[in-house]
């Protein structure tokens, strides 16, 4: 298996559910994830963003163990969006 020399630039749309705008550092810049609207980003920020929201998300439903990890998926379904 040869493993990549680039990060995968792929565009990745996100959705950010919440009611609020997200903002996560990635290689020490700022990322903004907008509340309730559809953005891309490049797949290796994408998968980095959505998977600190679901987090945040699932954290915020009070859930811990099963079902925190229950929570995670169902923002992670909701997180990333087929276009």
């Amino acid at each position: 298996m040869m493993l990549p020399t680039e990060p995968d630039q792929t565009k990745t749309f996100l959705y950010n559910p919440s009611k609020n705008d997200f903002l996560w550092p990635y290689d020490g810049v700022d990322q903004t994830l907008p509340s309730r609207k559809i953005v891309s980003f490049p797949k290796y920020l994408a998968d980095h963003l959505a998977k600190h929201l679901a987090q945040k998300l699932a954290l915020e439903d009070g859930g811990s163990g099963s079902q925190y990890e229950f929570d995670y998926k169902k923002w992670i379904k909701q997180i990333y969006v087929e276009i």
